[in-house]
Protein backbone atom coordinates (compact mmCIF):
# COMPACT_ATOMS: atom_id res chain seq x y z
CA UNK A 1 0.00 0.00 0.00
CA UNK A 2 1.54 3.25 -1.05
CA UNK A 3 1.45 5.95 1.33
CA UNK A 4 1.88 10.03 1.25
CA UNK A 5 3.42 12.02 4.26
CA UNK A 6 1.19 15.27 4.79
CA UNK A 7 4.48 17.24 5.56
CA UNK A 8 7.28 16.57 3.22
CA UNK A 9 5.14 14.78 0.50
CA UNK A 10 7.26 12.02 0.02
CA UNK A 11 5.84 8.25 -0.45
CA UNK A 12 6.50 5.39 1.16
CA UNK A 13 5.21 1.63 1.27
CA UNK A 14 3.24 0.09 3.99
CA UNK A 15 1.01 -2.75 4.85
CA UNK A 16 -0.76 -1.55 7.70
CA UNK A 17 -3.14 1.52 8.87
CA UNK A 18 -2.82 3.72 12.12
CA UNK A 19 -0.03 5.41 13.06
CA UNK A 20 3.16 5.52 10.77
CA UNK A 21 6.50 7.13 10.93
CA UNK A 22 7.53 8.93 7.77
CA UNK A 23 11.04 7.30 6.26
CA UNK A 24 11.78 10.53 5.08
CA UNK A 25 11.25 13.33 7.42
CA UNK A 26 10.68 11.30 10.57
CA UNK A 27 7.15 12.85 10.87
CA UNK A 28 4.09 10.80 12.39
CA UNK A 29 0.91 10.66 10.77
CA UNK A 30 -1.90 8.90 10.78
CA UNK A 31 -3.48 6.69 7.94
CA UNK A 32 -7.47 6.12 8.47
CA UNK A 33 -8.78 2.58 7.93
CA UNK A 34 -11.48 3.27 4.97
CA UNK A 35 -13.02 0.15 6.12
CA UNK A 36 -13.29 0.97 9.84
CA UNK A 37 -17.20 1.57 11.22
CA UNK A 38 -17.96 4.87 11.87
CA UNK A 39 -17.89 6.41 15.37
CA UNK A 40 -21.26 6.38 17.46
CA UNK A 41 -23.84 9.52 17.51
CA UNK A 42 -23.30 11.06 21.09
CA UNK A 43 -26.42 11.07 22.82
CA UNK A 44 -28.91 13.48 23.27
CA UNK A 45 -29.13 15.55 26.88
CA UNK A 46 -31.80 14.08 28.67
CA UNK A 47 -34.76 16.79 28.47
CA UNK A 48 -36.43 17.96 31.63
CA UNK A 49 -39.66 16.83 32.34
CA UNK A 50 -42.82 19.10 32.43
CA UNK A 51 -43.53 21.19 35.13
CA UNK A 52 -40.16 20.34 36.93
CA UNK A 53 -38.59 23.33 39.18
CA UNK A 54 -36.03 25.22 37.36
CA UNK A 55 -32.25 24.27 38.58
CA UNK A 56 -30.71 26.90 41.20
CA UNK A 57 -28.65 29.25 39.21
CA UNK A 58 -25.41 28.54 38.14
CA UNK A 59 -26.50 24.75 39.13
CA UNK A 60 -24.14 22.16 37.49
CA UNK A 61 -26.14 20.33 34.59
CA UNK A 62 -27.63 16.63 35.39
CA UNK A 63 -25.23 13.84 34.67
CA UNK A 64 -25.86 11.37 31.85
CA UNK A 65 -28.16 8.17 32.68
CA UNK A 66 -24.44 6.22 33.20
CA UNK A 67 -23.66 8.19 35.44
CA UNK A 68 -24.52 7.96 38.97
CA UNK A 69 -22.82 4.76 40.71
CA UNK A 70 -25.02 2.41 38.95
CA UNK A 71 -24.24 -1.03 37.87
CA UNK A 72 -21.66 -0.04 34.86
CA UNK A 73 -19.56 1.34 37.87
CA UNK A 74 -19.32 4.30 36.89
CA UNK A 75 -18.32 7.29 39.99
CA UNK A 76 -21.08 8.96 41.27
CA UNK A 77 -21.44 12.57 40.12
CA UNK A 78 -20.01 15.26 42.35
CA UNK A 79 -22.66 17.22 44.29
CA UNK A 80 -23.30 20.91 43.56
CA UNK A 81 -21.19 23.45 45.53
CA UNK A 82 -22.67 25.06 48.56
CA UNK A 83 -25.02 27.84 48.02
CA UNK A 84 -27.03 26.17 44.82
CA UNK A 85 -24.59 27.89 41.71
CA UNK A 86 -21.20 27.64 40.49
CA UNK A 87 -19.78 25.17 38.02
CA UNK A 88 -18.63 21.87 39.11
CA UNK A 89 -15.18 21.68 40.67
CA UNK A 90 -12.36 20.23 38.20
CA UNK A 91 -11.83 20.56 34.56
CA UNK A 92 -10.70 23.17 32.24
CA UNK A 93 -11.84 26.85 33.06
CA UNK A 94 -13.42 26.01 36.64
CA UNK A 95 -12.31 26.71 40.04
CA UNK A 96 -10.27 24.15 42.01
CA UNK A 97 -12.02 21.58 43.77
CA UNK A 98 -12.66 22.56 47.28
CA UNK A 99 -12.42 26.34 46.76
CA UNK A 100 -14.73 28.49 44.55
CA UNK A 101 -13.58 31.80 45.51
CA UNK A 102 -9.84 32.73 44.48
CA UNK A 103 -7.57 33.91 47.15
CA UNK A 104 -8.08 37.17 48.99
CA UNK A 105 -6.75 39.70 46.28
CA UNK A 106 -6.69 37.93 43.28
CA UNK A 107 -9.67 39.24 40.79
CA UNK A 108 -11.42 35.72 39.89
CA UNK A 109 -10.50 33.78 36.72
CA UNK A 110 -12.54 32.92 33.61
CA UNK A 111 -15.18 30.86 33.75
CA UNK A 112 -18.46 29.32 32.12
CA UNK A 113 -21.40 33.04 31.79
CA UNK A 114 -24.43 32.28 32.93
CA UNK A 115 -27.66 34.21 32.30
CA UNK A 116 -28.95 35.83 35.55
CA UNK A 117 -31.93 34.05 36.84
CA UNK A 118 -34.29 37.12 36.01
CA UNK A 119 -32.89 37.08 32.81
CA UNK A 120 -34.36 33.67 32.49
CA UNK A 121 -37.37 34.65 34.10
CA UNK A 122 -39.92 33.28 31.63
CA UNK A 123 -38.75 29.78 32.80
CA UNK A 124 -38.47 30.34 36.40
CA UNK A 125 -40.93 32.56 37.24
CA UNK A 126 -41.52 36.28 37.21
CA UNK A 127 -41.18 36.79 41.42
CA UNK A 128 -38.43 33.99 42.01
CA UNK A 129 -36.37 35.07 38.87
CA UNK A 130 -36.23 38.70 40.74
CA UNK A 131 -35.78 37.71 44.33
CA UNK A 132 -33.03 34.88 43.06
CA UNK A 133 -31.36 37.80 41.30
CA UNK A 134 -31.87 40.20 44.05
CA UNK A 135 -30.46 37.83 46.16
CA UNK A 136 -27.13 37.36 44.70
CA UNK A 137 -26.45 40.58 44.14
CA UNK A 138 -26.58 41.67 47.84
CA UNK A 139 -25.38 38.73 49.20
CA UNK A 140 -23.10 37.10 46.59
CA UNK A 141 -22.30 39.94 44.29
CA UNK A 142 -18.65 38.60 43.67
CA UNK A 143 -19.62 35.51 42.52
CA UNK A 144 -22.57 36.51 40.70
CA UNK A 145 -20.73 38.73 38.40
CA UNK A 146 -17.89 36.88 37.88
CA UNK A 147 -19.85 34.23 36.18
CA UNK A 148 -23.20 36.07 34.97
CA UNK A 149 -23.13 37.17 31.52
CA UNK A 150 -22.60 41.00 30.57
CA UNK A 151 -24.39 40.61 26.84
CA UNK A 152 -28.18 41.00 28.61
CA UNK A 153 -27.83 44.42 29.50
CA UNK A 154 -32.02 44.75 28.92
CA UNK A 155 -32.92 42.63 31.08
CA UNK A 156 -30.24 44.57 34.11
CA UNK A 157 -31.97 47.31 32.74
CA UNK A 158 -35.60 45.91 33.40
CA UNK A 159 -34.54 44.38 36.59
CA UNK A 160 -33.33 48.41 38.17
CA UNK A 161 -36.20 49.85 36.81
CA UNK A 162 -38.26 47.82 38.45
CA UNK A 163 -36.87 47.77 42.09
CA UNK A 164 -36.52 51.58 41.59
CA UNK A 165 -40.24 51.85 40.60
CA UNK A 166 -41.13 49.56 43.76
CA UNK A 167 -39.15 51.50 46.08
CA UNK A 168 -40.28 54.88 44.78
CA UNK A 169 -44.09 53.79 45.50
CA UNK A 170 -43.20 52.72 49.17
CA UNK A 171 -41.44 56.17 49.49
CA UNK A 172 -44.32 57.99 47.54
CA UNK A 173 -46.61 56.34 50.12
CA UNK A 174 -44.62 57.52 53.58
CA UNK A 175 -44.21 61.20 51.56
CA UNK A 176 -48.07 61.15 51.28
CA UNK A 177 -49.04 59.93 55.00
CA UNK A 178 -46.66 62.24 56.27
CA UNK A 179 -47.91 65.20 54.20
CA UNK A 180 -51.12 64.38 55.41
CA UNK A 181 -49.78 64.93 59.13
CA UNK A 182 -48.85 68.12 57.80
CA UNK A 183 -51.48 69.17 56.08
CA UNK A 184 -53.61 68.78 59.30
CA UNK A 185 -50.98 70.95 60.92
CA UNK A 186 -50.91 73.37 58.39
CA UNK A 187 -55.68 73.33 58.23
CA UNK A 188 -54.88 74.33 61.86
CA UNK A 189 -52.91 77.01 61.45
CA UNK A 190 -55.24 78.30 58.23
CA UNK A 191 -58.15 79.16 60.28
CA UNK A 192 -56.30 81.51 61.98
CA UNK A 193 -54.57 83.33 58.94
CA UNK A 194 -56.42 86.20 56.25
CA UNK A 195 -58.16 84.74 53.78
CA UNK A 196 -55.76 85.37 50.61
CA UNK A 197 -52.73 83.93 52.50
CA UNK A 198 -55.09 80.83 53.60
CA UNK A 199 -56.22 80.22 50.18
CA UNK A 200 -52.13 80.15 48.85
CA UNK A 201 -51.73 77.82 51.52
CA UNK A 202 -54.15 75.47 50.66
CA UNK A 203 -53.56 75.38 47.24
CA UNK A 204 -49.81 74.37 48.45
CA UNK A 205 -50.71 71.75 50.82
CA UNK A 206 -53.13 70.22 48.18
CA UNK A 207 -49.99 69.78 45.33
CA UNK A 208 -47.61 68.63 48.45
CA UNK A 209 -50.55 65.77 49.42
CA UNK A 210 -51.16 64.34 45.58
CA UNK A 211 -49.20 65.83 42.72
CA UNK A 212 -45.72 66.15 44.04
CA UNK A 213 -46.10 62.24 45.36
CA UNK A 214 -46.59 61.54 41.41
CA UNK A 215 -43.85 64.06 40.43
CA UNK A 216 -41.08 62.70 42.87
CA UNK A 217 -42.04 59.07 42.18
CA UNK A 218 -41.82 60.32 38.36
CA UNK A 219 -38.68 62.17 38.88
CA UNK A 220 -36.80 59.19 40.41
CA UNK A 221 -37.82 56.56 37.98
CA UNK A 222 -36.36 58.69 35.16
CA UNK A 223 -33.18 60.21 37.53
CA UNK A 224 -32.84 56.43 38.18
CA UNK A 225 -32.39 55.52 34.45
CA UNK A 226 -30.29 58.55 33.79
CA UNK A 227 -27.71 58.02 36.14
CA UNK A 228 -27.08 54.51 35.43
CA UNK A 229 -26.02 55.99 31.78
CA UNK A 230 -24.39 58.88 33.19
CA UNK A 231 -22.65 56.86 36.09
CA UNK A 232 -21.53 54.17 34.26
CA UNK A 233 -19.96 56.23 31.40
CA UNK A 234 -18.10 58.31 34.07
CA UNK A 235 -17.08 55.00 36.08
CA UNK A 236 -15.76 52.95 32.85
CA UNK A 237 -13.95 56.28 31.43
CA UNK A 238 -12.11 56.05 34.95
CA UNK A 239 -11.64 52.26 34.66
CA UNK A 240 -9.97 52.77 31.21
CA UNK A 241 -7.64 55.53 32.77
CA UNK A 242 -6.74 52.88 35.29
CA UNK A 243 -6.55 49.95 32.93
CA UNK A 244 -9.11 48.03 34.49
CA UNK A 245 -12.17 47.73 32.03
CA UNK A 246 -10.64 44.70 30.27
CA UNK A 247 -14.72 43.63 29.02
CA UNK A 248 -15.96 46.62 27.50
CA UNK A 249 -19.19 48.49 28.59
CA UNK A 250 -21.28 46.34 28.78
CA UNK A 251 -19.79 44.71 31.62
CA UNK A 252 -19.60 48.26 34.00
CA UNK A 253 -23.77 49.04 32.62
CA UNK A 254 -24.69 45.35 33.98
CA UNK A 255 -22.64 45.74 37.75
CA UNK A 256 -24.09 49.51 37.77
CA UNK A 257 -28.35 48.13 36.40
CA UNK A 258 -27.92 45.31 39.09
CA UNK A 259 -26.79 47.31 42.10
CA UNK A 260 -29.26 49.50 41.71
CA UNK A 261 -31.78 46.62 42.52
CA UNK A 262 -30.62 47.53 45.80
CA UNK A 263 -33.08 50.53 46.02
CA UNK A 264 -35.92 47.89 46.53
CA UNK A 265 -35.10 48.99 50.15
CA UNK A 266 -36.77 51.83 49.96
CA UNK A 267 -39.69 50.30 51.13
CA UNK A 268 -38.40 50.25 54.82
CA UNK A 269 -39.46 53.82 56.35
CA UNK A 270 -36.96 56.19 57.39
CA UNK A 271 -33.15 54.73 56.81
CA UNK A 272 -33.74 52.66 53.79
CA UNK A 273 -32.43 55.18 51.38
CA UNK A 274 -29.19 55.38 53.68
CA UNK A 275 -28.62 51.82 53.65
CA UNK A 276 -29.46 51.46 49.66
CA UNK A 277 -27.11 54.00 48.87
CA UNK A 278 -24.02 52.23 51.09
CA UNK A 279 -24.93 49.17 50.15
CA UNK A 280 -25.00 50.04 46.32
CA UNK A 281 -21.59 51.27 46.69
CA UNK A 282 -20.13 48.50 48.46
CA UNK A 283 -21.54 45.93 45.75
CA UNK A 284 -20.39 48.22 42.65
CA UNK A 285 -16.68 47.81 44.00
CA UNK A 286 -17.28 44.39 44.70
CA UNK A 287 -18.77 43.59 41.14
CA UNK A 288 -16.76 45.91 38.78
CA UNK A 289 -13.86 44.18 40.37
CA UNK A 290 -14.90 40.70 39.47
CA UNK A 291 -16.48 41.64 36.12
CA UNK A 292 -14.10 43.43 34.39
CA UNK A 293 -11.62 40.94 36.12
CA UNK A 294 -9.57 44.64 37.30
CA UNK A 295 -9.77 43.51 41.44
CA UNK A 296 -11.29 45.58 44.08
CA UNK A 297 -8.19 48.35 44.06
CA UNK A 298 -8.96 49.73 40.58
CA UNK A 299 -12.67 49.76 41.27
CA UNK A 300 -12.90 51.33 44.23
CA UNK A 301 -10.27 54.09 42.62
CA UNK A 302 -12.82 54.52 39.66
CA UNK A 303 -15.90 54.59 41.88
CA UNK A 304 -14.98 56.71 44.55
CA UNK A 305 -12.46 59.03 42.30
CA UNK A 306 -15.83 61.04 41.21
CA UNK A 307 -17.05 61.42 44.80
CA UNK A 308 -13.39 62.73 46.13
CA UNK A 309 -13.37 65.46 43.20
CA UNK A 310 -17.10 66.18 44.29
CA UNK A 311 -16.20 66.76 47.90
CA UNK A 312 -12.94 68.65 47.18
CA UNK A 313 -14.66 71.03 44.84
CA UNK A 314 -17.44 71.50 47.23
CA UNK A 315 -14.52 72.18 49.69
CA UNK A 316 -12.90 74.33 47.81
CA UNK A 317 -15.68 76.45 46.71
CA UNK A 318 -16.80 76.78 50.74
CA UNK A 319 -13.10 78.08 51.23
CA UNK A 320 -13.72 80.42 48.27
CA UNK A 321 -17.29 81.77 49.87
CA UNK A 322 -15.97 82.10 52.92
CA UNK A 323 -13.16 83.95 52.43
CA UNK A 324 -14.70 86.31 50.06
CA UNK A 325 -17.17 87.09 52.91
CA UNK A 326 -14.58 87.90 55.72
CA UNK A 327 -12.51 89.85 52.91
CA UNK A 328 -15.76 91.96 52.92
CA UNK A 329 -16.45 92.14 56.44
CA UNK A 330 -12.95 93.31 57.13
CA UNK A 331 -13.36 96.00 54.15
CA UNK A 332 -16.51 97.07 55.64
CA UNK A 333 -14.91 97.40 59.35
CA UNK A 334 -12.12 99.44 57.60
CA UNK A 335 -14.60 102.09 56.50
CA UNK A 336 -16.81 102.21 59.41
CA UNK A 337 -13.42 102.77 61.64
CA UNK A 338 -12.20 105.31 58.79
CA UNK A 339 -15.44 106.96 58.49
CA UNK A 340 -15.30 107.53 62.86
CA UNK A 341 -12.02 108.98 62.33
Amino acid sequence: MLARCARCQGTFTTDRFGLQTCPHCGSELHLADPNAPPPPPEAAPPQQPAGATPPAWGAPPPPPPEAGGGPGGSPPAQPPPPGGYGPPPGGPGYPPAGGWAPPPGRPPGPGPELPSPFAERDRRGFFIAFFETWKLTAIEPRRFFSQVRVDQTGSALLFALLAVTVGSLFQGLYSWVSGQQSALFMGQMMERMPPGESEFFQKFMEFMSGSFVLVQIAAQWVGALVWMFVGAGVVHLLLMLFRGASRGFDATLTVFAYSYGLYVLLVVPLCGSLVAAVWQLVVLIIGLGAAQRCGPGKAAAAVLTPAVLLCCCCIGGLSAAIGGAMGDAMKDAQQVETTSL
